[in-house]
């Protein structure tokens, strides 16, 4: 298994437009703090705002050339090296979105040099919750109950962080398995 990781700077407008089609839809969406329908204007010029912007890095993934997903650091602050990532997968193949989680983690801590990275879960997505615990492996959130007004409705939230420590200390090398049976490469 082959993973690409191509930056939005990089990529052209039929594919960011494509890329804006799966996180308006549905499905993707309702898992999100932003819920609202993105217009494709607003779209292109957030992702034309990447260029020079230092504190968010998106990237289209593509597995074995097959468009697959999005995973994204935001928030990056590069004096406390924290910030924070997420991930939304559109492929339907069995065990692609726990790949992807994976080869982001690993890109956070071992090339960007990071030291603490924070998830939050909408209290709604409790599939969001498992895939980040089990397959991932965060773990003790600190829950903040009707953290965001989201549509009509008050949602709380789930925070995880995991720290260089945690990484070095047990998530690595929970990872190893699967970092041996691919490659992959994160395009700026």
């Amino acid at each position: 298994m082959h993973i690409r990781f191509v930056n939005f700077v990089n990529l052209d407008k039929d594919t960011l437009l494509t890329v804006l089609k799966w996180r308006n839809r549905d499905d993707i969406r309702v898992k999100m703090i932003n819920q609202e329908i993105i217009s494709e204007s607003s779209h292109l010029k957030f992702c034309l705002s990447l260029k020079d912007r230092k504190d968010c890095i998106y990237y289209m993934a593509l597995v074995d050339g097959v468009p697959s997903g999005v995973i994204n650091y935001v928030k990056l602050n590069y004096e406390e090296l924290s910030g924070e990532y997420g991930l939304y997968s559109i492929d339907t193949r069995p065990g692609i979105g726990a790949v992807l989680g994976q080869i982001a983690i690993t890109n956070y801590f071992e090339t960007l040099k990071f030291k603490t990275l924070n998830i939050e879960v909408l209290e709604n997505n409790l599939n969001a919750k498992q895939y980040n615990e089990v397959c991932l492996g965060f773990k003790d959130p600190v829950f903040i109950s009707d953290e965001y007004q989201i549509l009509n409705d008050k949602i709380g939230a789930f925070h995880y962080v995991m720290t260089d420590k945690d990484w070095n200390s047990n998530i690595k090398s929970r990872y190893e398995r699967t970092m041996k049976r691919l490659s992959y490469v994160f395009e700026d």
